[in-house]
């Protein structure tokens, strides 16, 4: 939550009040592990961008065998690379949600 934004009241989520508030949480959690993926997979789409661009560079000036042997980044590896990273998030989400099956949840309600 950005500071100084704060939610004034909630809704009354009425006799499903705990099925409701996992259903929000889970929604937000689940948003914040697909940016947070999102910024990984943003990072190594650069990483792939900025290492092609050094290979290049060095295309004219090195033997094709060694610039073979440099290119570290391959396709595959780019791939597997990312396939780790959604995999990583999927796992990790699948954990706090089978987590929050074991949990009932309730809202405090406002005293006065």
């Amino acid at each position: 939550m950005h500071k100084g934004k704060k939610i004034k009241k909630l809704p009354d989520f009425g006799d499903n009040q705990s099925g409701q508030v996992k259903q929000i949480f889970l929604w937000n959690t689940k948003r914040n592990f697909i940016n947070i993926c999102k910024t990984y997979l943003v990072a190594l789409e650069q990483m792939k961008v900025d290492h092609r661009i050094f290979l290049d560079k060095l295309g004219n000036e090195v033997d094709p065998e060694l610039l073979k042997k440099m290119d570290y980044l391959s396709e595959e590896k780019y791939n597997y690379i990312r396939k780790q990273v959604l995999d990583a998030g999927n796992d990790a989400f699948r954990d706090v949600e089978n987590f929050t099956d074991r949990l009932d949840i309730e809202i405090k309600k406002e005293k006065g």
